[in-house]
């Protein structure tokens, strides 16, 4: 289980791995983002340029860019 974001398309360039359990904080990055894993069945992954909310199982590439993430606790 895990979140990890990529500064390229399809899991590629650098990698973050993300804090599941540090629900809240909003997260500025160096590098805009570009995709996203997350394997959760406690946590989303929002990315904001936008309202973009990932959670559960999933790996996406996400446009535009995306400066700054945060973890919400999985609802529904």
């Amino acid at each position: 289980m895990g979140g990890h974001l990529y500064t390229g398309y399809h899991k590629s360039g650098n990698e973050i791995v993300v804090d599941l359990p540090d629900f809240g904080t909003c997260h500025a990055l160096s590098e805009p983002i570009n995709s996203v894993v997350i394997v959760s069945e406690t946590a989303n992954l929002d990315t904001y340029t936008g309202a973009f909310a990932y959670g559960g199982l999933r790996q996406t590439d996400v446009t535009p860019p995306q400066p700054s993430f945060r973890v919400t606790p999985l609802t529904g």
